[in-house]
């Protein structure tokens, strides 16, 4: 028992300074808050399963990607929500 009271968290993530998607540094980690227009699930070309998400906020639109995403379904991303979203931000 006395194991777990010294077993200390590796580092922290503060998410609740919200950005907004045109303010969001590359290689960055990010929470914005912004609505769905699509999300869609598909297959890599080696066949992993990926979803991507299609957010908008006052600045713009941003595009949200999850690799090997096997458990990801469009039922939890409705058209029209707004929802808070973290992640590293990347731009191609």
């Amino acid at each position: 028992m006395g194991d777990l009271l010294q077993f200390y968290p590796r580092d922290y993530e503060d998410r609740s300074q919200i950005t907004a998607d045109r303010e969001a540094a590359r290689r960055e980690r990010a929470t914005i808050r912004a609505k769905v227009l699509t999300a869609e699930k598909f297959r890599s070309g080696r066949g992993r399963g990926m979803g991507k998400v299609l957010v908008e906020d006052a600045t713009g639109q941003l595009t949200c990607t999850w690799f090997n995403a096997r458990y990801f379904s469009e039922e939890n991303f409705p058209v029209g929500r707004e929802m808070i979203l973290s992640g590293r931000v990347d731009f191609y």
